[in-house]
């Protein structure tokens, strides 16, 4: 089964530097995010000074949703269970 991207679940999280997000898989909660640099790239934003990162990852949600979709179906999960979507994912 794939993975549905639950909207309205994302935050910040400033320890990481991450937008975190949720998914579902059919049977479990799936914890998802997306690193600054990566969700800038999405964006194409040469920087994050006067932006909300919660807001960009809201307006740009279609393709953050499909990389981490497809990283979750190739199960390139963290150490943490974590579906990471970094800079890297964006060449894949």
């Amino acid at each position: 089964m794939g993975l549905a991207l639950m909207p309205y679940t994302e935050s910040y999280d400033d320890i990481r530097n991450i937008v975190r997000f949720m998914g579902w898989d059919g049977e479990r909660w799936v914890r998802c995010g997306i690193r600054t640099d990566a969700l800038l790239n999405v964006a194409r934003v040469p920087n994050a000074s006067d932006m909300d990162p919660v807001n960009l990852y809201r307006s740009h949600r279609p393709p953050i949703h499909a990389l981490a979709s497809a990283k979750f179906q190739a199960g390139r999960l963290e150490d943490d269970g974590l579906v990471l979507v970094s800079s890297v994912d964006l060449n894949s």
